[in-house]
């Protein structure tokens, strides 16, 4: 396949790039090492870019767990402080009907204590 850029080959050397290494030993057209040569560099960045996406993908997902145990924790406090508020009504219920009945009873006696001149 001829593509009318001359064709050299490419012999390793101390001073060659790292990048250049897979050239090593190979035929190639002038554009087509040209293109190797640049992408590489891009092929780099680009795995560096997806290391750093998997990071911050495996950081969403360790801050979305933390958030549904948060929200499980919540629930469980929400559900504790309702059980505490339902006992704490009850609580005032009580006293109210007791303090009802400590009235009545305190009328009662009253009205007792003058009917028969005690006290």
């Amino acid at each position: 396949m001829e593509s009318g850029y001359p064709q050299v080959q490419v012999e390793a050397s101390r001073s060659m790039p790292q990048h250049h290494k897979i050239c090593q030993g190979t035929v190639l057209t002038c554009a087509y090492h040209e293109v190797v040569c640049n992408l590489l560099p891009c092929r780099a960045r680009l795995e560096g870019c997806t290391e750093q996406a998997r990071k911050q993908q495996q950081t969403l997902q360790d801050a979305k767990r933390l958030v549904a145990e948060m929200d499980d924790m919540g629930e469980d406090t929400k559900a504790q402080l309702r059980k505490q508020r339902e006992g704490l009504e009850k609580n005032i219920d009580d006293v109210r009907d007791t303090s009802e009945e400590v009235s009545k009873a305190q009328s009662m006696l009253s009205k007792l204590t003058k009917r028969f001149g005690l006290w």
